[in-house]
């Protein structure tokens, strides 16, 4: 009896995370709005999960600008190389965007074929970016505690669904300190554009180094141009800083 019910529990824990849509255990691209907080937070996450790291800053006329993060430093990427996939080496598992103020336009949602699933959050405050990106990518506990300690917010406020928390966590007295956030929908801010289709599982203890953005222009081999863009400035002193031309969005589906 006791067997059937362990096996019930099972059942019923799998089907509550697979409407949560979050695999999140592969490589995951991060797509942030161009906001000093944002970025920050997006560096973070980045180094707590080996992650794809790209910041967005849209325009006017359905224009927008994208940099990617090697790991050293912020590169140009064109809004054409990112719509094909040619800006990375090894295309991501996963996609989670973070949406500011203005609608994410459809057509630098990661495309099918290099991005299995994607995921949208509906805010850029710090909190429930935090909280959710952190369930997606399956924060532990000591995760939860350097954001604690980096952004002086309480793990009570950051994680209130306790996600990635054990019972013997709360034994070291410092889980719990401060208020907890109460009434909270962080969960209706998760939209799911397009869920993975495939469950992968990674061993744990495997360690993932920070995958290198590869900047290749495939402008060359191309019948048409998709983008129109204007030229970069000669002398790029700080990319974070620096705005870059915007560039036309067009839908990778329509044709040239």
């Amino acid at each position: 009896m006791k067997k059937k019910h362990l096996q019930w529990i099972c059942i019923v824990g799998f089907v509550w995370l697979n409407t949560q849509a979050v695999r999140a255990d592969g490589r995951v691209l991060l797509m942030v709005p161009h906001e000093e907080e944002m970025i920050k937070v997006g560096l973070d996450l980045a180094e707590r999960h080996p992650s794809l790291l790209i910041s967005y800053r849209l325009g006017a006329q359905n224009t927008a600008a994208l940099k990617g993060w090697t790991g050293t430093e912020w590169v140009y990427v064109s809004v054409e190389n990112f719509q094909s996939g040619n800006f990375f080496r090894e295309g991501p598992d996963e996609a989670i965007i973070i949406q500011s103020y203005q609608p994410f336009p459809e057509g630098l949602i990661p495309s099918e074929s290099w991005c299995d699933g994607v995921y949208k959050i509906h805010s850029n405050e710090l909190r429930p970016v935090i909280h959710l990106v952190g369930q997606a990518l399956h924060f532990k506990y000591d995760d939860w505690k350097w954001f604690e300690k980096r952004y002086d917010t309480p793990i009570s406020q950051l994680n209130p669904t306790e996600s990635g928390i054990h019972w013997y966590n709360r034994r070291l007295g410092d889980v719990f300190k401060g208020k907890r956030v109460s009434g909270h929908e962080d969960h209706l801010l998760w939209e799911i554009v397009r869920a993975s289709k495939i469950m992968v599982e990674v061993p744990m203890g495997s360690e993932e180094e920070v995958q290198t953005i590869l900047i290749s222009d495939e402008e060359g081999k191309l019948d048409a141009p998709l983008v129109i863009e204007e030229e970069l400035p000669e002398e790029e002193v700080n990319p974070l800083e620096l705005d870059l031309p915007l560039a036309e969005i067009v839908s990778s589906e329509s044709e040239a």
